[in-house]
């Protein structure tokens, strides 16, 4: 995979997790820089508005929220959760310290989208009997259109919750 850029699509942080906890993607103490996917939580139908939209309305004021119960902000256009970001400090100061985290983690996703490299996508589908694969499909379209790499290819990683009967 050394030939391969690696990168996670959400729907949560589990797909970049694993990825590095298997050795295919470097972590972040070894420099590679997270994305806008790799730590926060996104529907898949969120993951293909941000992309048709090019993120719009994303770390737009209006849109944001902090969640006393949950102590962490929220896009509530889009359905976000941005769960690795905990704390008041990031909504403070019109979400200032939000932005400042996402706005360079955007940044580097259109920067990948436009490389040639040959390019795998990773996304986590939190629950398979749930899933819409018509939205997966439609996602894996915008994101070959989109992307520059000379090759793609897209895995879909499901799980089901701890201790789920699986039928």
């Amino acid at each position: 995979f050394s030939q391969w850029k690696i990168i996670s699509v959400g729907e949560d942080c589990f797909s970049r997790t694993v990825l590095t906890r298997w050795g295919l993607k470097p972590s972040a103490s070894f420099g590679e820089k997270s994305t806008p996917f790799d730590l926060s939580v996104h529907p898949v139908s969120s993951l293909v508005a941000l992309l048709n939209s090019d993120f719009e309305g994303y770390l737009d004021d209006q849109h944001l929220e902090f969640s006393e119960q949950l102590n962490f902000c929220r896009n509530t256009r889009y359905r976000v959760g941005f769960n690795h970001e905990t704390g008041k400090d990031y909504a403070a100061n019109n979400f200032q310290k939000l932005k400042e985290t996402y706005e360079p983690r955007i940044e580097r996703f259109r920067e990948q989208m436009n490389k040639r490299e040959k390019t795998c996508f990773v996304l986590h589908n939190r629950n398979p009997y749930l899933a819409n694969w018509a939205t997966i499909n439609q996602l894996w379209s915008m994101l070959k259109d989109r992307s520059s790499a000379q090759e793609k290819i897209l895995i879909c990683i499901s799980t089901w919750k701890f201790g789920e009967l699986i039928k």
